[in-house]
Parts: structure tokens; C-alpha cells; sequence
């Protein structure tokens, strides 16, 4: 078995490749008094295919 191409030690990497993510919280939280209830509705007849 050749080893000419495997390192000799495995090497830990020492920085995040990946950037940090912003806070999404607010794209999942409960809209609260934005939705009436006759959109509500809508959306509800909407989703029953109505």
C-alpha cells in the first residue's frame, strides 16, 4: 500500500470554514395581531383548496 499521498499525522483545523448565520428569529415567530381574522380565514380556505 503506498502512502505518498496521505499526510504522515491528520491535522485538526483551527478555523470555522463557515461564516456565523444572522438571527432569524423574527421569520419564525408568531405574527401575532398582524393576521386578522378574515385573512386568517382566507388563508385556512386557501390551504383546504376551497
Amino acid at each position: 500500500m503506498s502512502t505518498a499521498f496521505r499526510s504522515p499525522e491528520p491535522t485538526a483545523r483551527t478555523t470555522d470554514p463557515w461564516p456565523a448565520l444572522p438571527d432569524d428569529a423574527a421569520l419564525w415567530s408568531v405574527p401575532g395581531d398582524a393576521l386578522d381574522t378574515a385573512q386568517l380565514g382566507r388563508l385556512d380556505r386557501e390551504q383546504a383548496g376551497d
